[in-house]
C-alpha cells in the first residue's frame, strides 16, 4: 500500500483542481463530448468542505505526530478540539435536561442523575419499530444481538430509576425528539465553536457561500462523519452543491475512493436530483449509490498513479461496493444508459427505458440486504 500524501491531505483545497483536471476527460468520455462545458462548470462551481470534526482533526494528528509538517495544522488542530468540547459538552448537559423533560411530562418517568449514564445515552432504538421488524426477518445471530441490546436498555433505565419504555409509538415519540436535539446541538456547534466560524468564514470568502447553520450543520454531520454531496441554498437564494469529505477521519480508510464517490455526485448534481435520485420523489436512493461507487472504483483504475491524496487501495470495503455484488450485471451492463440519465436527472424517462417496477424491486432488494447487512459473500458489513 502506498503512504499517505500527509501534505496533500491537509492542503486537499488547494490539490483539487489537478484532479478536476484529470476527472474532466474521464467524465467527458462518460456524458458526452456534447455536455464538457457543463461538466466542467458543475465541478468548478461546487463548493468543497475538507474539513472533519475536531474530534477526528485531533486523532489524526496525535496518531500521525511524526507525520505531519504543518505546526500551523496541528496548533489549530488542538485549539479547535479544546473549544469544540467546551461548547459540546455545554449542550450534552442541556439536551440530556430537555430530554428527561419529555420523558417525564409525557410518560411520567423521572431520572435519577447519574455520573456515568445520561438518558442520551439509552439504546431506544432497541425497542423502535425496525428494530422490532428486522428481529422477526433476521437470522438467529442478530436476533439475539438485538435481544442483548434489549436487556440493556432495560438495565441502564434502571440504573437511571426509569421504568423501561418499550411500548413502540411511544420509542418512536422519543426518537424523533432526540434526533431533533441532536440537530439543534449540531447546528449550535457550527454557531458557536471556533471550527464552525472558521468554516463559515472559508466559505464565505472562497466560494462567496454563506449557507444557514441548520443547512450547514446536516452537511457536516451527516451519519456522524460520513462524507456527502448535497444541494443547498446560499443567502442570496442561488442553489450550491456542496460536497464534504472529512479528509483527516477518513484519510486511512481509501480517501481517494470516497473522494471520487462525491465527485460523481457533484458531476451529476443539479437543482433537483443527484444522479437518479430525485429530491422531491425521494427514489432509488441505493440504486443511485452502487452504481456511483462502481464508476467511483473504476475511475481509480483510470487515474492508476495520478491519484492524489492516499493510494488505490482500502483497508476496508465500503456498504456499496458490497451492495454492488447484488446488482454488477445491471450497472455494468446499463452503465451508459445510466450515466447519461443520471447526469441530465432524467429519471422518469429512464423509469420508460429499463421498466419501473423492476428498479423498484431493485431498490427495495438493496436495502433489504443493507439492513441484514448480508449481500452476495454473506459478509457482515456496517456502512
Amino acid at each position: 500500500m502506498e503512504e499517505i500524501n500527509y501534505s496533500n491531505i491537509i492542503d486537499s483545497r488547494k490539490v483539487l483542481p489537478k484532479l478536476i483536471e484529470l476527472l474532466i476527460p474521464i467524465y467527458v468520455n462518460d456524458y458526452g463530448e456534447a455536455n464538457r462545458k457543463m461538466i466542467a462548470d458543475r465541478l468548478n462551481n461546487m463548493v468543497f468542505i475538507p474539513d472533519s470534526n475536531p474530534i477526528d482533526t485531533a486523532d489524526f494528528i496525535a496518531n500521525n505526530t511524526n507525520n505531519i509538517s504543518n505546526i500551523r495544522y496541528m496548533k489549530r488542530g488542538v485549539s479547535e478540539y479544546k473549544d469544540y468540547c467546551r461548547v459540546s459538552n455545554k449542550y450534552d448537559k442541556k439536551i440530556s435536561h430537555m430530554l428527561e423533560s419529555f420523558v417525564y411530562n409525557h410518560f411520567d418517568r423521572e431520572v435519577i442523575s447519574n455520573d456515568d449514564i445520561s438518558i442520551m445515552d439509552l439504546d431506544f432504538d432497541a425497542y423502535s419499530f425496525a428494530t422490532v421488524r428486522k428481529m422477526n426477518e433476521c437470522d438467529l445471530a442478530t436476533r439475539r444481538e438485538i435481544i442483548a441490546r434489549q436487556h440493556k436498555y432495560k438495565a441502564d433505565c434502571y440504573i437511571l430509576g426509569i421504568d423501561p419504555i418499550t411500548n413502540i409509538y411511544h420509542i418512536e415519540d422519543i426518537l424523533r425528539y432526540k434526533k431533533d436535539l441532536l440537530k439543534y446541538k449540531n447546528e449550535q456547534l457550527v454557531k458557536e465553536t471556533k471550527w464552525g466560524k472558521r468554516i463559515k468564514k472559508e466559505l464565505k470568502s472562497i466560494y462567496h457561500f454563506t449557507p444557514n447553520d441548520i443547512d450547514l450543520a446536516d452537511v457536516l454531520f451527516d451519519e456522524g462523519t460520513a462524507a456527502t454531496t448535497a444541494v443547498i441554498k446560499n443567502s442570496d437564494g442561488d442553489s450550491r452543491c456542496v460536497v464534504h469529505v472529512p479528509m483527516a477521519a477518513h484519510a486511512e480508510y481509501g480517501i481517494d475512493r470516497i473522494l471520487l464517490h462525491e465527485l460523481r455526485h457533484a458531476v451529476e448534481s443539479g437543482e433537483t436530483h443527484t444522479g437518479i435520485y430525485d429530491f422531491n420523489k425521494k427514489k432509488y436512493d441505493y440504486i443511485n449509490e452502487v452504481r456511483t461507487e462502481a464508476n467511483a472504483l473504476e475511475d481509480i483504475n483510470k487515474l492508476g498513479h495520478d491519484t492524489v491524496f492516499f493510494s488505490k487501495n482500502s483497508k476496508k470495503k465500503s456498504l456499496y461496493e458490497m451492495l454492488l455484488i447484488e446488482c454488477e450485471g445491471l450497472v455494468c451492463l446499463c452503465k451508459e444508459t445510466f450515466d447519461q440519465m443520471s447526469f441530465l436527472g432524467e429519471v422518469e424517462i429512464l423509469e420508460g427505458m429499463m421498466d419501473q417496477a423492476f428498479l423498484d424491486n431493485m431498490e427495495k432488494k438493496l436495502q433489504d440486504k443493507a439492513k441484514t447487512g448480508q449481500y452476495g459473500s454473506k459478509v457482515k458489513v456496517k456502512k
